[in-house]
């Protein structure tokens, strides 16, 4: 198995990662390293990158067991009234195990979406790109029901079913469900793919982040067209998480 480091600058992350997406990773981490950001892959052989946003790049083998060697790093994290913690973290909060998942809640753009659901009336919700179901069982906890989520990596699928969320492989790009509100953690790129999508039949409250400040705008290049309003975006260490609402 070969780690593959990508080192860019910390407002070229985004662009990077959408180039990063067609590798055939087995894993991908994110590691914040000052001004720059450092995007691991996994995987058994991965061809040399050449891009603009590229400062450096390693590769290095590493030895079995590396799928969950990143887990004795993770720290319980708390947003707002709810915690996240690991099955193998003793204490209080919800417990979401992470499965060969990279993160738990830790990333700003998932503690951006924590904070707001706590915030939102709980109704049906749809998790688009739910990871191992963080968010999904957040909603759950707050009283969202019925939840269901969708994500295209099947591992992903099958630790957050563990988790206990209703979860589906499914394309975010393609035919992704509505619900009354919508939580989406997505790359930008994600966002703009997701142009031709069926539009809602009836009204949607929209909450999308996985953005840096760089692509702001792309939520509503992409969601205005289907009838959603922005109404308000909030910031956090050069992320950003954006509402919308479709009457």
């Amino acid at each position: 198995m070969i780690r593959l480091g990508i080192r860019v600058r910390a407002e070229d992350a985004e662009v990077a990662y959408a180039r990063l997406e067609g590798l055939l990773a087995a894993g991908f981490e994110e590691v914040a390293d000052g001004e720059h950001v450092e995007l691991v892959v996994y995987g058994e052989n991965f061809p040399h990158l050449s891009f603009p946003e590229l400062v450096s790049q390693s590769r290095t083998p590493i030895a079995d067991g590396w799928q969950t060697a990143w887990h004795e790093h993770l720290e319980p994290v708390t947003v707002g009234k709810i915690t996240i913690r690991p099955p193998w973290l003793p204490g209080p909060g919800l417990v979401v195990d992470p499965g060969d998942t990279f993160g738990l809640a830790s990333h700003p753009t998932t503690k951006l979406c924590l904070q707001w659901l706590q915030e939102l009336p709980p109704t049906e919700l749809a998790d688009w790109g739910c990871g191992c179901g963080v968010l999904s069982v957040a909603a759950m906890h707050l009283g969202f029901d019925p939840v269901t989520a969708i994500e295209l990596d099947p591992g992903a699928v099958a630790t957050a079913r563990k988790n206990g969320v209703d979860a589906h492989v499914a394309d975010v790009t393609a035919n992704p469900p509505w619900a009354r509100t919508v939580v989406g953690n997505l790359t930008a790129n994600l966002m703009a793919n997701s142009s031709n999508i069926p539009a809602p039949t009836g009204p949607v409250t929209l909450l999308v982040s996985g953005i840096s400040v760089d692509h702001a705008d792309v939520p509503a290049t992409v969601f205005e067209p289907y009838g959603f309003t922005e109404r308000e975006r909030r910031e956090r260490d050069g992320w950003v998480a954006v509402l919308f609402d479709r009457p």
